[in-house]
């Protein structure tokens, strides 16, 4: 599955909202610290996760695996200076195929084991992306992507920092 989103923010405003705890904390999580390549995810839902980064390209790439998912983010500039933002959501079944990752794309890539989908207590979250059926729930990933450009392009947190309000809230 993939979702494009274009940014009118330069790749490295883009880049550094995803690769920086400051940037995390402004439009994913209510606290994203890094240490020995590891960020220490807290949502607002209270669930937490220990994701290590895997690769991490200055501007173009960024991927770690989070609450046991491949997420690739990889940026490309757009000739008038923002950025194109591809999300692709790969499935055990399709986690061969080749991401989107030069020309002009953004990309972020989700990957998740068969193993890794159980039903979630608090619902859909930007941390799990299926629904307790092991469907995906692209509404998560937009969601993601438009809290990202609301971010980078408008300095905007359109989440509602509201523990009570997290499942089937498109704001949290």
């Amino acid at each position: 599955m993939q979702r494009m989103v274009n940014c009118a923010s330069a790749a490295s405003d883009v880049y550094r909202a995803v690769s920086t705890v400051l940037g995390r904390e402004r439009f994913w999580a209510e606290s994203a610290p890094e240490s020995g390549g590891v960020i220490s995810f807290v949502l607002a839902d209270g669930r937490t996760d220990e994701s290590p980064i895997e690769q991490a390209v200055q501007d173009r790439l960024y991927q770690l695996r989070h609450f046991g998912q491949t997420l690739t983010f990889a940026l490309a500039p757009t000739p008038t200076g923002g950025t194109d933002l591809t999300l692709t959501l790969t499935t055990p079944a399709d986690a061969l195929a080749p991401t989107p990752t030069g020309g002009t794309d953004l990309t972020l890539t989700l990957t998740t084991p068969a193993d890794a989908i159980a039903p979630a207590a608090a619902g859909p979250s930007d941390a799990s992306p299926t629904t307790a059926d092991g469907e995906v729930d692209s509404g998560v990933l937009v969601s993601l992507l438009l809290r990202l450009k609301a971010f980078v392009d408008f300095g905007v947190d359109l989440r509602n920092h509201d523990a009570r309000r997290t499942t089937a809230y498109a704001d949290s």
